[in-house]
């Protein structure tokens, strides 16, 4: 919302609240001062915030710098609204009653969204009602001024006021009907510090979610997410990092006396960004506060109102918020770069075991090296091997008896997550050879052999259990087994075969 107002057209001269500014704390941030303070060219203050919610400050400059927020301040509205329906004590579809005002002090339309309103005009035949749900929507979109005095007049300005307290916002005072600027002495004012207050206890609330959808969002931060994922070494996690902001923003153009040399331009911005950090079990939300601003006083406006000077200040504060939130995103950006993934491959059952490998990497990055990965299956550790420079990492082992399936864990080293990954066992083949000597001729009851002459091989899965029978022909005698299998009746029974086997069938002549 834009106030235009010339003071001395109603005779009033206006001494300029005096303001306190609040000391910087948190990471500096050289992007957000460079825009903001050419934003000032000089004559101004800037500031900015941000904290994670639940957390500390990020980065911060004069967030206890007391300036009037303009419409920035009707998200204390919003908040209020919303608890009210939340408790029962209101609800979104309730009537409420809208003034149009025709004699406003700003000589605007009578239904302008930016008018101030006049109290003189809150009489039933300017009157209409409309659901709180509208009311909201138009407060938080348009910014329309007579919806937010529609919320004043229904809630009462000192119980919007004690909330503000109760949320610890010490510097928030409404002490003006929004529109109306500085008139009569009295102004609205807050700091980023109490904007952050205020859009945590938002974040924190049942109602929260309900309550941001009323707001404007932004999501305008590609070239910052770009810009540190490359920086991070992983460009390609840009194209999957979604960060979004809720806001409201404020502006106003004061006039206090001459209109050439004492303009103050106050531009500022507040809200809550959502941003996506990597976490062991997956993605989480993770809510930021962060607001931008631009007082600044003893601007040439001539002439008034076509105040041209404040349109590097709109631009500024608008392009600030990107650069304020960056040290965040960074933040979250350093979790992707830790998230590792794990692949295991298909173990082969063979001769001489079970041959087991995974390879681990970084999900946004290069391989990783000489990290302990270990195998095992049904609870029970097969082995462990520690990955080469290509990642991967590889053992065999011998299990106790045929399994299906291996699972690969990484248990998370050096800021890495911790990784598994499951893989199936193939059914390996062993070799068996029967030879069979001795002047008498049989048959075997393998399909593969069946009567062959001295030497038959025979692949059977690893692990399995292979019957072999002796049948000597009708001129001759099965004398017995030797090797592998040491029996004298005609029946050999091989259990459990993982190794190449070699046995022998003796057939005589009768």
């Amino acid at each position: 919302m834009l106030l235009v107002y010339q003071w001395l057209r109603y005779g009033l001269l206006l001494v300029v609240l005096l303001l306190a500014a609040g000391s910087a704390a948190g990471a500096d941030n050289p992007g957000a001062d460079s825009i903001l303070q050419a934003g000032t060219s000089g004559t101004g203050t800037y500031g900015y915030y941000v904290a994670r919610v639940g957390g500390g400050v990020v980065t911060a400059r004069n967030e206890g710098f007391v300036f009037e927020p303009a419409s920035a301040l009707k998200t204390l509205y919003l908040a209020y609204a919303m608890r009210q329906v939340a408790s029962g004590a209101d609800a979104l579809s309730n009537s409420v009653t809208v003034y149009t005002y025709p004699n406003n002090r700003n000589h605007l339309p009578a239904d302008d969204t930016n008018l101030c309103p006049s109290p003189g005009d809150e009489v039933s035949g300017n009157a209409t009602t409309v659901p709180l749900t509208v009311v909201l929507t138009n407060m938080m979109g348009p910014s329309d001024n007579r919806s937010t005095r529609a919320l004043e007049l229904r809630y009462g300005r000192s119980a919007i006021n004690s909330f503000a307290a109760s949320l610890g916002m010490s510097s928030t005072i409404q002490g003006q009907i929004f529109g109306c600027g500085a008139d009569n002495g009295q102004r609205n004012q807050w700091t980023l510090a109490d904007a952050g207050r205020l859009y945590s206890a938002i974040a924190d609330a049942s109602w929260g979610p309900q309550a941001l959808g009323y707001m404007r969002s932004r999501s305008d931060f590609d070239s910052v997410i770009s810009s540190e994922a490359s920086a991070l070494g992983i460009p390609d996690a840009a194209q999957q990092f979604d960060a979004t902001a809720s806001f409201k923003g404020g502006s106003y153009d004061i006039c206090y006396a001459s209109c050439s040399s004492d303009v103050e331009i106050i531009r500022d911005e507040a809200g809550i960004a959502v941003l996506p950090f990597q976490t062991p079990s997956g993605l989480s939300q993770q809510d930021f506060v962060f607001g931008s601003f631009i007082d600044r006083r003893g601007a040439v406006c001539s002439p008034f109102p076509a105040c041209q000077a404040s349109d590097p200040i709109t631009k500024a504060v608008e392009a600030s918020v990107p650069e304020v939130l960056r040290p965040a995103i960074h933040q979250a950006l350093e979790t992707w770069a830790q998230v590792t993934a794990l692949t295991a491959a298909p173990a082969v059952l063979g001769p001489t075991g079970l041959r087991l490998s995974a390879r681990l990497v970084r999900k946004y990055g290069g391989a990783l090296s000489g990290q302990p990965v270990q195998f095992s299956t049904g609870g029970r550790v097969l082995c462990t091997a520690q990955t080469n420079e290509s990642g991967t990492a590889a053992c065999t082992a011998k299990p106790a008896a045929l399994v299906a399936s291996y699972r690969a864990s990484f248990a998370g080293d050096n800021g890495l997550f911790a990784a598994s990954a499951n893989a199936a066992v193939l059914p390996g083949k062993v070799k068996v050879t029967v030879n069979k000597t001795g002047n008498g001729r049989g048959a075997i009851n393998i399909t593969r052999c069946g009567a062959f002459r001295r030497r038959c091989v025979i692949l059977v899965n690893w692990g399995s259990t292979l019957t072999l029978k002796a049948i000597p022909a009708r001129n001759s005698l099965f004398v017995g087994w030797t090797g592998a299998c040491k029996e004298q009746r005609a029946t050999c029974i091989l259990k459990h075969v993982v190794a190449p086997r070699t046995i022998i069938a003796t057939f005589r002549r009768r």
